[in-house]
């Protein structure tokens, strides 16, 4: 009978405090404040969940720093997948990449295409211009090499979800669209709250 509950007991000591612990992460959404302006911020998986993601070479904080500090984002990937796959992943980082423009102003720039010599691009000023055109691949380099650009590809990889950061590239992979979501979602948090 003793054994019955003490067994018990711990049972339930466990159940309390890993609800406890993670009733705040099992959100979907977190609160950012941009210049004395609360945002709220829906991710496509809980907290809980995007924070299993792996990070490789690099930090939130890192992450954070250079999406306030760099001017330009620059964003190519697997965009050619499904839905099912993770496509829509990648249309809901670009559509709030986008949607940030209006509190963190970038020049955005979308790799569509890439066709012979040239990429079809999608891009968005910092004023709210948005141009659709083909610019020669040597042109683009320039600026995907440049310091001044934060590049973010989103891949459909063979692993679980994990961020990589090769020189000014992340690479935000996973190889579901389960893990692309938490991978994106983790992004999301570390571009914003840096931590």
């Amino acid at each position: 009978m003793t054994k019955r509950v003490l067994i018990a007991f711990i049972v339930l000591l466990f159940v309390s405090l890993s609800m406890c612990l993670n009733v705040g992460e099992m959100k979907k959404s977190f609160t950012v404040n941009i210049n004395g302006t609360s945002i709220n911020v829906e991710l496509r998986t809980n907290i809980y969940l995007a924070k299993k993601t792996e990070l490789i070479n690099t930090t939130p904080e890192e992450i954070h720093k250079y999406y306030l500090t760099k001017p330009n984002i620059y964003i190519n990937g697997t965009l050619n997948i499904t839905p099912e796959e993770g496509g829509v992943t990648i249309i809901d980082f670009i559509s709030k990449v986008k949607w940030l423009n209006h509190y963190y102003p970038h020049n955005i720039v979308v790799e569509l295409e890439r066709n012979g010599s040239y990429i079809y691009v999608d891009s968005l000023t910092k004023d709210g211009e948005r141009i659709k055109t083909y610019v020669p691949i040597e042109n683009m380099t320039k600026i995907i090499n440049s310091n001044k650009t934060m590049v973010v590809s989103i891949i459909k990889g063979d692993g679980k979800a994990k961020i990589i950061k090769r020189g000014n590239r992340f690479i935000i992979e996973g190889n579901s669209l389960e893990e692309l979501d938490k991978a994106e979602s983790r992004f999301i948090m570390a571009m914003l709250l840096g931590k």
